[in-house]
Parts: structure tokens; sequence; C-alpha cells
């Protein structure tokens, strides 16, 4: 994954990379603050049967805080590192919703994106389908946690 840490200003502050393992979840990773703002990508790898990477897919999130609250979000999602067999066949399912969070019903925001993915060989056609998601929770104070699966 890789984590923008931006001031509430637009700022870019730095930038640190950190790989997402599957089936992972980690405490909080971004450092705490009272406002800011900040640009996440967390990631689902899928691998083939001989270990090879298969593809990554991907969910992005925007998001400022300031005064207890998340107070802007942009959510995005698309697919990398693709061995050039797997097929994106759209969205799933997607969603997103604020959260009470520290006593502010705005003080974090949910979201979700999972994808359709296709496995097909030319001759022998599609194979199999998955169904990866990233799920990425953020929080009022920078804080963010994420999850993988499918």
């Amino acid at each position: 994954m890789t984590v923008s840490v931006f001031t509430a200003e637009g700022v870019l502050l730095g930038t640190e990379t950190a790989i997402a393992a599957y089936g992972t979840e980690p405490d909080v990773v971004a450092p705490a603050s009272a406002s800011g703002c900040l640009s996440v990508d967390a990631w689902r790898n899928k691998y083939t049967l001989l270990g090879f990477l298969a593809y990554r897919w991907h969910q992005t999130k925007y998001f400022c805080w300031s005064g207890g609250a998340v107070n802007s979000v942009t959510v995005g999602s698309y697919v990398s590192h693709n061995d050039g067999t797997n097929y994106y066949r759209g969205l799933l399912s997607q969603d997103s919703w604020y959260f009470s969070w520290s006593g502010n019903s705005r003080g974090g925001h949910y979201s979700i994106r999972q994808a359709i993915m296709e496995n097909c060989v030319p001759v022998l056609g599609c194979l199999s389908t998955s169904y990866p998601y990233v799920k990425i929770g953020t929080y009022a104070n920078g804080n963010w946690t994420y999850e993988v699966g499918g």
C-alpha cells in the first residue's frame, strides 16, 4: 500500500510505502493529528497456481479531517500488475458511509470496493472468476485501517 500525507492546505508532507499482505489488517497506520488530508492505496494480491502475481485489485481513498470529523472523501479503485489473462468485469459491490467515532457522528468513514475478475486463456476460454475486495476505514485523526480478501 502507498500512503501520502498532506496538510489541510494540500501540501504534500511525504510518502511511505508498505506491503499489504493477504488476510491482514494492521493496527492504525498513519500518525494521528488534529487536521489534515491523507491519500491511501491498499490492495489485494491474487496469485496463479504456480505462485506468480496474477493481478492486484486496489482501492484508493483521499480523505480530509478537522474538528473531530472526516469532512471530505474521494474513493476509487483500479487493477494493476495484470498478467494478461485476467479481465476486469466491473464492480460486484461498492459502498461507503460515515460512522460515529470519538463522539462525532462523522468521526469515521468506511468504504468497500469489490471487483469481478475473470481468468481467461485464448482457445480455452474463461476458466475461473474471482471477487477481490478491499475495505478501508478512516478516522478523524488521520488514522486508517484496511482489510482485503476474495
